[in-house]
């Protein structure tokens, strides 16, 4: 077994990954519902979960409003390229006599919640699954943030029902986001409580986060930020008054949208 998973682990690698980990049912136990594997898989025991960086220049040609396309290209393909990779690596599971299951890297979203996909609700949060695998630390945005790449990463995983040995979550020590609040300073959607933190236990690691805001009047105007090395930044575009309904998804998520329909 520990061959196999040495094996998915390379792999990952080899696709691109700049960070890997391994978390498991144990290591996760005592989180949210989110952070529950057989969610998506019976008799799951483990997860590999991946980050692929984004192109980190583009990201800033995006927000200083130089190129808006390449970083909007950038973010599909690598998005395309996780779940992909995940899908490779269930593949060879599967092969080797275990069940898979690959994770959706975005824009799938459980439909059993009040609001059904505009809730936002994932079956499986990628983001605790990096936190307690060692592949990133929890920014106060509630962004995962990694060693190399900043937050200008797309995370990804693999949930197994073979038994692998999990891998240390990274030493909260080197967690070099030292609550500045230039996140918050930056985002014009008021996405994060200022003086308010919430606290997520996965497996006894207990991990924090600034808790999401209250949702402003912000009807006819959309706003995006993305968090580029661990900083923000933020930029703003405004619709015609009136012509759009505006719903405010209020989640704790580097990317926040306001969605019109």
């Amino acid at each position: 077994m520990d061959h196999l998973r040495e094996i998915l682990l390379e792999q990952a690698l080899l696709g691109g990954a700049s960070a890997v980990g391994v978390a498991t049912t144990a290591t996760l136990a005592g989180g949210p519902e989110s952070a529950d594997l057989s969610r998506v898989l019976a008799g799951a025991r483990s997860a590999i979960c991946f980050a692929l960086p984004l192109e980190a220049g583009a990201i800033r040609d995006f927000l200083s409003k130089q190129d808006r396309r390449t970083h909007e290209r950038n973010n599909i393909d690598v998005n395309t390229l996780a779940g992909g990779l995940a899908l490779n690596l269930a593949g060879f599971l599967e092969m080797n006599g275990h069940r898979a299951f690959a994770v959706t890297p975005n824009n799938y979203y459980r439909t059993d919640t009040p609001l059904g996909a505009l809730d936002m609700h994932p079956d499986i949060s990628l983001r605790y699954l990096a936190v307690r695998s060692g592949v990133g630390w929890f920014g106060l945005s509630g962004n995962v943030i990694t060693a190399r790449d900043g937050a200008a990463v797309i995370l990804g995983a693999v949930v197994t029902t073979a038994d692998f040995e999990p891998t240390a979550p990274l030493p909260v020590e080197n967690n070099y986001c030292d609550g500045c609040r230039l996140c918050m300073a930056s985002c014009v959607s008021g996405l994060m409580e200022k003086d308010e933190k919430a606290a997520v236990t996965l497996g006894g690691l207990l991990a924090q986060k600034s808790v999401e805001a209250a949702p402003p009047d912000l009807a006819g105007k959309i706003f995006s930020t993305v968090c580029v090395g661990g900083s923000a930044a933020a930029s703003i575009n405004s619709l015609a008054e009136g012509t759009m309904k505006m719903i405010w998804i209020a989640k704790a998520k580097a990317v926040a949208t306001i969605i019109a329909v």
